[in-house]
């Protein structure tokens, strides 16, 4: 998700921290339109676990038994891996493995991954995956970054390797929070962020049992540095130890971004699996984050023809309609939400063509990069799809507010909040109303 860049309401009560107890504890918030909160706290004697029904993208609770490991893929189709540890490493294509190191790089050649070994010979076997591991310390260095856990090895088509990360999602956390919110933030920031991404790393899980991982290291999911000496951070996750957000006893992914700015958005209409449950459903968030730069952005200026094309492009390369537009007539909202958000764009062209994109897809394709386009700067890019836009003569004018898709928590927003002394319960309840606060294990 996007590394993150004050307000009028009432002032919520400060909530007791559920999550000293050793067993499982619930908080249940009340969503109320005040934004008054009733804190019931329920302790529930942990037993054995059910085992989990398919029912959805969403995970239920009690199927979480103990801590879970997450593997995260922190190499994407790169042409060789270096790896390093304090002492030697065990790398093995299975239960046998052989000691290398402490450094050794690694490269796909055909159907062989190729090891070469600081002053060794090197070493090939014509295997799918690898897997490497330290033999002194816990961490292993792989292209100048220290993880936790072991590393995974997986061969890609070209001759190209994915490194992925298996890790314990208590040890994964602290190396997502340190790189989404700034290290001088306040540990109530803290603690609602280590919450909302643990929940959403465990969410994930139940969707990706068909492929060799489950999280990007990337803003494709959540940002992954692995391990911090980020003392907030650290204490954070060790604070909140299993706590997640729930609805209806299960685990749901609890989206976030950098600032959402005055309006959210439904995840329903962000995303293409998106949930319609009330805690990820758009509301009015006010000026929490309105200390962030990107709270309202713009104008971005964009050529007319050019803009058609990259749109074009977009529709091109994911099989879309929309790579028969031609010259933009018009971009207007075809659908908002119920608190005034676009949902949806329509496009027109000079010939008459009409599509109709939905609200993060239409970010996506304006901000599309083609070989044939000029490269977009930084300040050139949509930073969000809450965007007003004006086409006058060869002109596009775009004015937008917030920073990400607006679903779920503003880490802007929750900073703010924290600095008005909300807890992290509090700046949970307001970003998530009607979730309810689990110790999963």
């Amino acid at each position: 998700m996007h590394v993150p860049r004050r307000g009028r309401f009432a002032r919520f009560r400060r909530l007791a921290r559920p999550w000293r107890s050793r067993r499982r504890s619930v908080v249940v918030f009340g969503a109320a339109g005040s934004l008054a909160l009733a804190c019931l706290l329920i302790y529930v004697v942990t037993g054995c676990q059910t085992t989990p029904r398919d029912a959805g993208p969403t995970t239920p609770v009690e199927g979480i038994s103990s801590e879970p490991t997450v593997r995260v893929r922190i190499v994407t189709a790169g042409p060789t891996v270096a790896l390093a540890a304090a002492g030697p490493m065990l790398v093995s294509p299975s239960a046998q493995a052989q000691q290398f190191g402490p450094r050794c790089g690694v490269r796909r050649e055909g159907d062989a991954f190729i090891l070469t070994p600081t002053g060794a010979a090197g070493v090939r076997w014509r295997v799918p995956k690898l897997f490497v591991q330290p033999t002194a310390g816990q961490t292993i260095n792989v292209n100048g970054g220290t993880y936790p856990g072991t590393i995974t090895l997986h061969a890609r088509s070209n001759d190209r390797v994915d490194a992925i990360n298996e890790v314990s999602i208590e040890q994964y956390i602290p190396g997502v929070i340190s790189k989404e919110l700034y290290a001088s933030w306040h540990a109530s920031t803290f603690e609602a962020q280590a919450i909302a991404a643990r929940t959403y790393a465990i969410a994930q899980l139940r969707r990706t049992r068909s492929r060799h991982y489950d999280l990007e290291s990337t803003e494709a999911s959540q940002v992954y540095g692995g391990t911090t000496g980020n003392r907030t951070a650290l204490d954070a996750v060790q604070k909140t130890r299993g706590v997640v957000l729930t609805w209806e006893r299960r685990i749901f992914p609890a989206y976030y971004s950098s600032c959402t700015g005055p309006l959210g958005q439904d995840a329903a209409a962000a995303f293409p699996d998106g949930e319609d449950i009330p805690p990820l459903r758009a509301r009015e968030h006010g000026g929490w984050d309105a200390a962030a730069s990107t709270y309202r952005w713009g104008p971005v200026v964009r050529d007319r023809r050019t803009l058609s094309k990259r749109l074009a492009a977009w529709g091109k390369a994911h099989n879309h309609k929309v790579a028969a537009l031609g010259p933009l007539r018009i971009i207007e909202p075809a659908s908002t939400n119920r608190v005034g958000r676009p949902t949806a764009f329509a496009l027109a062209d000079e010939a008459g063509k009409r599509f109709v994109l939905p609200c993060e897809t239409f970010r996506h394709a304006c901000n599309f990069g083609a070989s044939d386009l000029p490269e977009l700067s930084s300040a050139g890019k949509l930073k969000s799809s809450h965007v007003e836009v004006t086409i006058t003569g060869e002109q596009v004018r775009i004015t937008g507010r917030g920073h990400g898709h607006g679903v779920g928590m503003s880490q802007w927003g929750a900073q703010a909040m924290a600095l008005k002394g909300y807890n992290a319960a509090s700046i949970l309840a307001f970003y998530y109303p009607g979730a309810t606060l689990v110790r999963a294990y």
